[in-house]
């Protein structure tokens, strides 16, 4: 007889300028960083439209597959959320026999492709009311099943064997409970990317709320580089969320310059504050919504505290301004700041752990392997 031994494969993110790929390993602290690796996708792939052009995945893929840092060939896969569709649904069924027709049944109106061409999850299932005829609520997420055929299919194509593909809301609860554990309130999870932003509220059972916001970090990015015609671009961009994101906000009237900092760096802070305000608003109020809908459906909701991941950690006192603006306790979680890298020859700086969020909470759903 052979036994199954849950092992960790390896997290491919597909991202929309590059791909992410972690492996973790158990050790005797919990869970550390095996390997990464990274690969810049060619311009003319476009996010939004993968099946027109997946073919430019193809040589980062190849990279990715020949890093001998990994173990293995198997994956757990995320496709590009543009190609994902997420919707609420509310329904009642009698019994668990009549639980998955039901799920099916109230997800084909909310489809633009037919349901048999369809492949459906449900990462959050609540009961809402029990009895003979349970009410029950549920986050769904939907994909063509021919997107998903032609990834699995390239994957193949390079050499790695796709075990399950899986969805960012899912990494991201997945990683948090990992990295923050589970609060015994309602959470706001803000997973701030290069272009999408992911925002879920979360309780201990279930997902109470989630939507993909178009906004990022790049946009950010972009309008400082332009505006400050910086020499290096996005690159000097960067640097400069890093040392002087929204500190501005700190300046207080009676001390506007700071006791320790110059007449330069006071401008710069103000400079960069006011080129990252207006970016900001259409994250402040895709919050301030899903945070209503919340409290509609739960009057008196107290959220337990906001975390922010993604790309956007880099933004120094970001934490300090989401807590002004909602009078919530927020904290910004970089996974490298959190967990132990195993391997010597994996050199990255801690402060760029940042992107690596997804694709870590995705390397941590476990396979079965003989």
């Amino acid at each position: 007889m052979f036994e199954k031994i849950n092992k960790y494969p390896i997290g491919i993110d597909i991202q929309e300028r590059q791909i992410l790929a972690v492996q973790l390993q158990a050790n005797r602290r919990g869970i550390a960083i095996k390997a990464l690796a990274h690969a810049e996708i060619d311009a003319n792939w476009q996010a939004d439209d993968p099946a027109q052009s997946i073919d430019a995945l193809k040589p980062p893929l190849i990279k990715i597959a020949k890093e001998k840092s990994f173990g293995g060939k198997r994956v757990v896969l995320h496709i590009p959320s543009q190609q994902l569709i997420s919707f609420p649904i509310q329904f009642k069924a009698a019994g668990t026999e009549g639980l998955e027709e039901a799920i099916v049944q109230e997800s084909a109106p909310y489809l633009p492709f037919p349901l048999e061409e369809a492949i459906i999850d449900y990462p959050s299932l609540e009961t809402v009311t029990s009895g003979d005829t349970r009410e029950y609520k549920a986050v769904m997420i939907a994909v063509h099943r021919d997107v998903v055929d032609n990834y699995v299919g390239l994957l193949k194509e390079v050499g790695l064997t796709v075990e399950a593909v899986d969805f960012q809301v899912s990494s991201l609860i997945r990683l948090h409970h990992h990295l923050a554990g589970e609060a015994p309130g309602p959470a706001i999870l803000c997973h701030l990317g290069m272009t999408q932003t992911l925002l879920v509220i979360v309780s201990r059972d279930s997902i109470l709320a989630q939507r993909y916001v178009p906004t990022g970090l790049q946009f950010m990015l972009g309008k400082i580089a332009d505006n400050l015609a910086l020499s290096q671009g996005q690159s000097n961009a960067k640097g400069m969320l890093q040392k002087y994101g929204l500190a501005y906000r700190d300046q207080s009237p009676e001390n506007p310059a700071g006791s320790d900092q110059s007449g330069e760096t006071s401008r710069l802070q103000r400079v960069i504050y006011q080129l990252l305000s207006p970016q900001l608003e259409e994250l402040l109020y895709e919050l301030h919504k899903i945070i209503g809908y919340v409290r509609s459906e739960a009057p008196g909701t107290v959220f337990e505290k906001m975390y922010v991941y993604g790309p956007g950690v880099l933004i120094r006192k970001l934490d300090d301004y989401l807590a002004g603006q909602f009078n919530i306790p927020t904290q910004l979680l970089n996974p490298l700041h959190k967990m132990e890298i195993s391997n010597d020859g994996v050199r990255v700086d801690p402060s760029e752990g940042g992107p690596l969020a997804m694709p870590v909470g995705l390397a941590m759903r476990k396979v079965a392997w003989l």
